[in-house]
């Protein structure tokens, strides 16, 4: 998720690991620019976790996670109803 998070394909991701802890970061403390329509965030590495950009970055990767998990779970639910009306006729 890291590497899409910062605009970067994932089919080899050890070349994109170096590429990643390369990825500077923007001026006047801005977590992400907009291309595409597309947000490609610029973490601050070398600075502590805690830090206003990387706090934000943080912030948005859960955001993402907990948006899988809610689609996973609602496509479970919805195929577990299927199934069972399924079952049912």
């Amino acid at each position: 998720m890291f590497y899409e998070m910062c605009g970067m394909e994932t089919d080899n991701k050890t070349h994109h690991t170096q590429e990643l802890c390369a990825i500077k970061p923007l001026g006047d403390s801005l977590p992400f620019e907009v291309i595409n329509k597309a947000e490609i965030w610029h973490p601050v590495w070398d600075a502590q976790v805690d830090h206003t950009v990387n706090a934000k970055f943080l912030a948005a990767v859960v955001e993402h996670i907990m948006t899988n998990e809610m689609v996973i779970q609602r496509d479970v639910y919805e195929n577990t109803l299927t199934c069972h009306l399924v079952e049912a006729s």
